[in-house]
C-alpha cells in the first residue's frame, strides 16, 4: 500500500503547474525535435520544484504542497467538512517565470551550484535564467522574497483565486502567478545556428558558479562564463578534431570539485557507438583549487616523465618519444606554470584567475573502449526503439554519468537506447 507521502506526490502530478498549457503556443514558439537530447525537465532546489512546460519555466513550493496535504488529512480525521487531498494540493499557488529569452521548447533544466542560475537547454538554443530570491527569515522577521510578490496573469485570475471554500482552499483551478525574471540567450547564433545541442553542465570548479559547458552533436564543446559574456565562449574544444566522424556526441559528464587526480578538470564525452573521449584540462579561467592537489599532480607527472624517458631513443633522422612521455611532459609544463602563477605560501585553497596562455584548448584523448567488451544482451522481451528511416532497432548510446565511491574510485556509466547499461 502506498504511503501518504507517495499519495500526495501522485496528486501533485495532477497539479495545474503540469497541466496548464504555456502562454506562448507552439505555433509561435520555435518547433524543436527533442529526439537529440534527453529530457530532464524537473529540477529541485531546496523546497522549490522547477518544471519546464513547453517554453515556460514554472515553480512551486513543495513544502506548501506537503502542508496543504497534511491540513486536509487533519480535517478529515477531525470529521470536518473540507477539501479533498487532491483539491488541497491543487490549491497551492504556483508561479510562471517570465523570461524573454525562453522562445524554444525546453528539454533540460540544470541549476548552478550556488542555486542562483538556471540553465534551460533546447535542441538548438540555450538560455540562462536568474532565479528570483526566496523569502527569508531573519530572527523573528520574515523578509519578503520575489516569489511572494508575484502577480497574477490578470485581474480575472486574481478574482477567481479569491473564491475559496469554507476551509480556505481555492475552489477554482489556479492559473499561476507571474514574475519577471532576468534571462539571457547563450551563444552567438551566427556560429551555432543549425548545430544540435546534446548536453550541458555547470563546471564544478568555477568560483563564480557561472561557467556553463555546452556540447554539440558534432563534438564541439564550448564553455561560457555567463557572468562575463553570453556570446563569446571562454574556451572551445573539439572531440573529433577537424576530420569527419561517422559517429556523433550524445552526452557529457565531468568530475566533482573534490574528485581525485585530473578527473575534476576532465570532460568525458560519450558517442553514439558507446566510445568515451576525454578533454583535459578543461578548467574555468576563474577557478578554485588546492595547492596540495596541484602538488600531487605535478609529482605524478614528473614520475611519469622519468619512467617513460627510458623508452625514448634517437635515430639519425629524429628523436622518437613515446606518446605517454609527450603527454607527461606537457602535463608537467602546464602544472609548473600554474604553480608559478600562484606563488609560494598562503592558504591551502586558492582563488585565482588564470592567464589566457594557460587556457589552451584541450586535445581530445580516446576513444576509450571497454576491455574486454561487454557481452551483448539478447532478450526477446527487451524493449527497443526503431529508427524511423530504416526500421532497424536503435541501440545507440544515449547518456553518460560519472560516479565515485567514498574511497575515490571512479566509474563511468553509459546508458543505451535499448535500456542496458555499460
Amino acid at each position: 500500500m502506498a504511503s501518504e507521502a507517495d499519495e500526495w506526490l501522485q496528486l501533485l502530478s495532477q497539479h495545474p503547474i503540469f497541466l496548464e498549457p504555456p502562454l506562448l503556443q507552439p505555433s509561435t514558439a520555435k518547433s524543436e525535435n527533442r529526439a537529440s537530447i534527453r529530457r530532464e525537465r524537473l529540477v529541485v532546489q531546496g523546497t522549490d520544484l522547477f518544471v519546464a512546460i513547453g517554453n515556460e519555466v514554472r515553480r512551486i513550493d513543495l513544502k506548501a504542497c506537503k502542508d496543504a496535504f497534511a491540513e486536509s488529512e487533519i480535517r478529515r480525521l477531525g470529521a470536518q467538512n473540507g477539501a479533498s487531498k487532491q483539491e488541497a494540493i491543487r490549491s497551492v499557488p504556483w508561479v510562471r517565470l517570465g523570461c524573454e529569452a525562453l522562445t524554444f521548447d525546453i528539454c533540460k533544466l540544470i541549476v548552478s551550484s550556488n542555486k542562483k542560475l538556471l540553465a534551460a537547454i533546447g535542441t538548438h538554443d540555450v538560455a540562462v535564467v536568474v532565479i528570483p530570491a526566496r523569502s527569508a527569515v531573519v530572527g523573528r522577521d520574515r523578509r519578503s522574497g520575489a516569489f511572494d510578490s508575484a502577480r497574477f496573469d490578470s485581474d480575472s485570475d486574481e478574482n477567481s483565486n479569491n473564491d475559496k471554500n469554507a476551509v480556505g482552499f481555492s475552489t477554482e483551478t489556479k492559473k499561476g502567478r507571474w514574475i519577471d525574471c532576468r534571462s539571457m540567450s547563450v551563444g552567438d547564433t551566427s556560429l551555432t545556428t543549425g548545430l544540435r545541442i546534446v548536453d550541458a553542465m555547470w563546471h564544478a570548479m568555477s568560483t563564480t558558479c557561472s561557467h556553463l559547458v555546452v556540447l554539440h552533436a558534432n563534438g564541439m564543446l564550448r564553455m561560457y562564463d555567463v557572468s562575463e559574456s553570453v556570446d563569446e565562449p571562454e574556451q572551445t574544444a573539439s572531440v573529433f578534431g577537424t576530420g569527419f566522424s561517422a559517429t556523433r556526441a550524445v552526452s557529457l559528464t565531468m568530475g566533482s570539485a573534490i574528485a581525485s587526480g585530473w578527473t575534476r578538470v576532465t570532460a568525458y564525452i560519450a558517442t553514439s557507438d558507446g566510445a568515451i573521449y576525454a578533454l583535459c584540462p578543461l578548467i574555468p579561467r576563474r577557478c578554485s583549487i588546492e595547492r596540495s592537489w596541484l602538488a600531487s599532480l605535478h609529482e605524478t607527472a614528473s614520475l611519469d616523465v622519468r619512467e617513460w624517458q627510458a623508452e625514448e631513443y634517437e635515430t639519425s633522422e629524429a628523436i622518437y618519444s613515446p606518446p605517454e612521455l609527450v603527454e607527461a611532459r606537457a602535463a608537467t609544463s602546464w602544472l609548473s606554470k600554474v604553480i608559478a602563477h600562484i606563488g609560494d605560501g598562503g592558504a591551502e585553497r586558492v582563488f585565482l584567475t588564470l592567464p589566457k596562455e594557460l587556457l589552451r584548448s584541450p586535445a581530445a584523448q580516446g576513444p576509450f573502449l571497454m576491455q574486454p567488451a561487454p557481452a551483448p544482451i539478447k532478450d526477446a522481451d527487451l524493449d527497443t526503439e526503431s529508427d524511423d528511416e530504416s526500421g532497424d532497432e536503435c541501440d545507440d548510446a544515449s547518456a553518460a554519468l560519472r560516479l565515485e565511491t567514498p574511497g575515490g574510485l571512479g566509474f563511468i556509466v553509459v546508458a543505451y537506447s535499448d535500456a542496458h547499461l555499460d
